[in-house]
């Protein structure tokens, strides 16, 4: 996916960060696409389109995701990315409850997510991993269904 426009506040190298951080969440994303069809959870990829003063404005794809009869959505957001640093949502829709924030760090996925069984506080991060993945969809799936 190529950029949209030029950046409002260039940063060296923009053109090159722009396109990492594009595969990084195309990564991201084809990640969870192979998890939810091993799971046979449908998805359907959504085109974003995002702005960032130092890299310009660039297409990410968001997963909509529906496990039994609920609605879920991976929500790519702009982050820092001229450090390597990113930030994407997941949560259930309409209502984007029972959110988790993945945290890129420039090497790997860090996921938080407010499990029931560790407290009312956000968990410490961990590494984002399919099986973390599907510990989440099941979390949000008995959530919503309580």
């Amino acid at each position: 996916m190529t950029g949209l426009t030029p950046p409002q506040k260039p940063i060296e190298n923009w053109e090159s960060l722009r396109e990492d951080w594009v595969a990084t969440v195309e990564s991201l994303v084809a990640n969870i696409e192979s998890c939810c069809r091993e799971n046979r959870w449908p998805t359907r990829r959504i085109i974003k389109v995002l702005e960032d003063p130092n890299i310009g404005g660039y297409r990410v794809p968001a997963l909509l995701v529906q496990a039994d009869l609920v609605q879920m959505m991976l929500d790519p957001r702009a982050g820092s990315v001229s450090d390597g640093q990113g930030v994407a949502d997941f949560y259930v829709m309409p209502q984007y409850d029972d959110l988790a924030t993945l945290i890129h760090n420039g090497s790997e996925w860090t996921c938080y997510y407010r499990y029931p069984d560790r407290g009312d506080k956000f968990a410490d991060g961990v590494v984002f991993t399919r099986a973390e993945f599907v510990r989440i969809v099941k979390e949000m799936l008995g959530h919503v269904s309580a």
